[in-house]
C-alpha cells in the first residue's frame, strides 16, 4: 500500500472530481494538482510544485502515467477522455524533467485503448511521453541532472543572425 503523502496525482478535472473527493484525497495526505489550479497558477508554477514534492518524497519513484491527463485533441483514446487536459507541450518536458531529476524505479502508461483512434495519433504520443522518461533516464545516467537542463545546441544553432 502507498501512503497518501507519498502519493501525487495531476491534471485532475472532470465530474468525478468533487469536493467530497477533493476532501478524502487531502485527509489521505495525497498532493492533487486540478485543472483548475494549472489555470489559477498557470502551468510552469504547477509543474514546479510537482517536481519539488517529487524530489522531496522517498529516494525511489514510480509513475504511473494515466493518459486521460493528456487533453483528447491530442489523445483521442484514452479510456476516460475529458476535456481541458494538458497538452503535449506541457507533459513532455514535466516526464522528462522527472525520470531526469528524481530515481525512477518504474514507468506505466495506463489507460490507453488504441482500438479508440483509428488515426494512430493516440498511440504515437503516448510512445511520445514514454521517450521523454527514457531521455530523462538516459540524462540522469550521463550525470546531467540540472533543472531543466537543454543542451545548448537545442535552443541556438549559435550561427548568429543573417545580417551579421
Amino acid at each position: 500500500m502507498i501512503e497518501g503523502k507519498h502519493l501525487i496525482q495531476v491534471g485532475l478535472r472532470g465530474p468525478q472530481l468533487d469536493l467530497e473527493t477533493l476532501e478524502w484525497m487531502r485527509e489521505q495526505g495525497i498532493r492533487y494538482h486540478t485543472m483548475a489550479e494549472v489555470a489559477y497558477r498557470g502551468w510552469d508554477a504547477v509543474m514546479e510544485r510537482v517536481l519539488a514534492e517529487a524530489k522531496a518524497g522517498p529516494d525511489r519513484v514510480y509513475v504511473s502515467f494515466d493518459v486521460s491527463v493528456i487533453d483528447p485533441v491530442e489523445l483521442a483514446a484514452a479510456g476516460r477522455a475529458v476535456p481541458g487536459g494538458l497538452m503535449l507541450r506541457e507533459v513532455i518536458p514535466l516526464v522528462r524533467r522527472l525520470c531526469a531529476e528524481t530515481r525512477i524505479v518504474g514507468f506505466e502508461i495506463m489507460d490507453l485503448a488504441p482500438m479508440l483512434d483509428l488515426s494512430y495519433r493516440s498511440a504515437m504520443n503516448a510512445n511520445y511521453v514514454m521517450n521523454a522518461c527514457l531521455s530523462g533516464i538516459a540524462m540522469r545516467k550521463m550525470g546531467v541532472t540540472e533543472e531543466n537542463y537543454m543542451h545548448p545546441l537545442v535552443l541556438d544553432h549559435g550561427q548568429g543572425t543573417p545580417a551579421e
